[in-house]
């Protein structure tokens, strides 16, 4: 990964820029190696009934090399090595129960590992590793002559070491951070029915509480030199992880028999309020909506 990024009205020259001009940059290389290996299997000890196990184990190195420049002449450029090396074993096993042939339920446990992340030329330190547990269970069903579909599911997800961005006081770049942990859990349910010949229904409607556990931050709206008190974000919402969300589409399709076919559909997605800092500022945030599109396809 190269990066020869520039923010400022000069760029850097080999001799720097003006003496008491403004500017960033962040020159250099972040080299990645990955392996992994994994295997899944699943035992069904009655015809209706599953259990599945599967494992990976991952090995990963990151190396970053470059130079911070800035924000004046004056200040020579920072040497910005960085290494990350981390190996994993996450595990997956779940159960599945076949009640008929067309209802399903399930349960299953799963890990998730997201390697760390060195920015390029940033002095910052190397993000750590990111990894989750899942847990989830639901219910997959088709009644009514296979004309209605339903899909339920309640999950809940725990983070730790949760890689976020923000912007650190004092900094004019983002920097990619580590909280302490998150958690996530919801529900999701989905219908989609042909209630006549040639007339669908899709229906699905998603309920989440997204929170972190731990966070120490300091809000960088807080303008250097003042310093910025750090401040115990636990219970703050994640961003972008709207309470409710909900998307309902209707679908006609006509039949021209020998001249093809004409589709009519439309449908209205509903997202509800959500945040983009992880301090929850009201500023910074996007109130409910919904989005109404249609389309006529021949």
């Amino acid at each position: 990964i190269f990066g020869d990024n520039n923010l400022g009205p000069s760029r850097p020259t080999p001799s720097g820029a003006p003496p008491g001009n403004f500017y960033t940059a962040l020159i250099g290389e972040v080299t990645a190696e990955a392996y992994g290996i994994f295997t899944q299997g699943t035992y069904r000890p009655a015809d209706d009934v599953g259990l599945t196990l599967g494992v990976r184990y991952s090995d990963e190195t990151r190396d970053g090399t470059g130079t911070f420049q800035g924000p004046t002449d004056a200040i020579p450029p920072v040497s910005t090595p960085r290494h990350i090396s981390t190996s994993n074993v996450s595990v997956k096993a779940g159960v599945d129960w076949h009640i008929s042939d067309a209802v399903m339920t399930y349960a299953s446990f799963s890990q998730g590992f997201k390697s760390g992340v060195i920015l390029v030329g940033s002095s910052d330190p190397a993000a750590k590793p990111e990894r989750v547990d899942s847990y989830e269970i639901g219910l997959k069903g088709q009644f009514l002559a296979r004309r209605l579909q339903t899909n339920l599911a309640a999950f809940y997800y725990d983070y730790k070491d949760l890689q976020i961005t923000q912007l650190l006081q004092g900094a004019s770049v983002p920097s990619i951070t580590n909280a302490g942990s998150a958690e996530i859990h919801g529900l999701e349910a989905e219908v989609s029915a042909v209630v006549l010949d040639g007339v669908r229904v899709d229906a699905k409607a998603g309920y989440l509480e997204a929170t972190f556990k731990e966070l120490i931050s300091r809000n960088p709206r807080v303008a250097p030199p003042a310093p910025s008190p750090e401040l115990d974000l636990a219970g703050n919402t994640l961003p972008y992880a709207p309470t409710w969300t909900a998307d309902v589409r209707l679908e006609y399709a006509l039949s021209l028999d020998t001249h093809g076919a004409l589709t009519m559909s439309g449908e209205a997605i509903y997202t509800d309020n959500m945040t983009f800092s992880i301090f929850n500022e009201a500023d910074l945030s996007q109130p409910a909506n919904t989005i109404y599109n249609a389309s006529l396809r021949y």
